[in-house]
């Protein structure tokens, strides 16, 4: 039996509880449904505001994954694209001027990815310091961003205004190399709060969140990822105070990772508190790594955060470090992003029989299966070329400088200066 595509974190630290079977993601190679089957046919879009409480958490879930929501299936793929933006807005060219940083403004992003009606506002850009294997700061790469629902409509249909952070899954060598650091370590406070004994995380995924050296520091940013995502948080909930909010952190593989610290610190420093009310803190992680021991996991419960993890059993990211659930995840290549929304889309629930057909509910573009990859068959592939991203969104992203040479559209010169575009 395969393992879950989503579950909430249970009794295994974050083991999930879920099923999907093995052969639902070959299904994205080897199907011979019909295309018009492929794009679902439920819209993208309806208006939660009468629910999106339950469908943040607020109820554990229950009742709402087997089988599953059809709105918590909209709400998984519309974080799961606010995840995507992180990938497609950060190329990591090594041969481009500056390959830690996305060429993009962060007012401009959105659009620039081909993103426009999310109706969210980005209004912080993230940077990740990382040691890697030594101990000083190698590199500090763009690692996601902080956006907020402006949109009046859009803030009508969610039932209140929800803030997003969104953290990419690794792409660097140095990146990989924070990843293996699978030795749990005491949590320590970004912010000087006192943390219960014995709550441990793994130390990798806590350096590429908390770590920060003053003298790498990109366009004025100060602090590390983590202090710069809970500040630009709390300084948006204290803008908005008095109205309904919510807070989601969201991210895929070392960002899922990460999406967890972020919710946990947000909810640990009471950010998500105001005079007027509690903010529900959720994470959505698409194949998210263990983060942290059960002390861990009791704490983000005592918290009151609430996290649904989306796994499936060829991916073998989400089950390091190893735990107790490895025999029934083999080690193949791990899934991308848009492959867990696409299985997201067309899966039943829990404990789904072998032979149970695949049909995506939601109208969802196939083309996006193959964004970054190859994974189509025959015949949906004959229209839809491999690795189509960069294509399409024009000379794979570069614009001509003021002699005529090809280059990412960074706007800005020196990246030790302040620059509002990229901070």
């Amino acid at each position: 039996m395969g393992r879950s595509i989503v579950g909430p974190m249970s009794s295994d630290e974050e083991e999930s509880i879920e099923h999907i079977s093995p052969s639902q993601l070959t299904f994205v190679r080897s199907s011979s449904t019909s295309l018009s089957t492929l794009l679902g046919t439920e819209p993208a879009k309806v208006n939660i505001s009468t629910r999106w409480r339950e469908l943040q958490g607020g109820n554990n879930w229950a009742g709402l994954l087997s089988p599953l929501d059809l709105d918590l299936r909209r709400e998984i793929l519309r974080y799961g694209d606010a995840v995507q933006v992180t990938y497609d807005a950060f190329p990591l060219e090594s041969k481009s001027k500056y390959p830690f940083a996305s060429p993009y403004k962060k007012s401009e992003v959105l659009n620039d990815v081909r993103q426009p009606a999310t109706g969210y506002e980005v209004t912080r850009y993230l940077y990740s310091n990382l040691r890697g294997l030594k101990t000083e700061i190698q590199e500090v790469n763009w690692i996601g961003y902080v956006a907020v629902a402006v949109d009046p409509e859009e803030i009508k249909r969610l039932g209140r205004r929800d803030i997003i952070v969104a953290l990419r899954g690794t792409r660097s060598s140095v990146e990989w190399q924070n990843d293996a650091l699978f030795r749990q370590i005491p949590l320590t406070s970004i912010n000087g709060k006192p943390i219960p004994k014995g709550v441990e995380v793994s130390s990798g995924f806590w350096g590429a969140f908390a770590d920060f050296d003053a003298s790498k520091a990109v366009f004025g940013v100060k602090g590390s990822a983590g202090k710069q995502a809970t500040q630009e948080v709390k300084r948006l909930m204290e803008k908005y105070a008095g109205e309904q909010m919510s807070i989601t952190c969201v991210g895929h593989s070392l960002g899922g990772a990460l999406a967890t610290l972020c919710s946990y610190q947000i909810a640990e420093d009471e950010i998500h508190k105001t005079p007027s009310g509690i903010a529900p803190v959720t994470a959505f992680t698409y194949a998210s790594p263990r983060v942290g021991n059960i002390a861990f996991r009791e704490r983000l419960k005592t918290l009151g955060v609430k996290i649904l993890r989306l796994k499936c059993n060829q991916d073998f990211v989400p089950c390091f470090p190893l735990g107790d659930d490895t025999d029934n995840n083999p080690i193949l290549d791990s899934v991308r992003q848009e492959g867990y929304l696409h299985l997201v889309n067309g899966i039943v629930g829990n404990n789904d029989d072998l032979k149970a057909p695949f049909k995506p509910v939601v109208v969802r573009d196939l083309a996006l299966i193959n964004k970054g990859g190859d994974l189509l068959a025959d015949p949906y592939c004959k229209n839809v070329p491999a690795n189509w991203w960069k294509e399409a969104i024009g000379n794979a992203g570069l614009v001509q400088n003021k002699e005529g040479l090809w280059e990412y559209p960074f706007s800005f010169d020196n990246p030790k200066t302040p620059n509002p575009d990229y901070d």
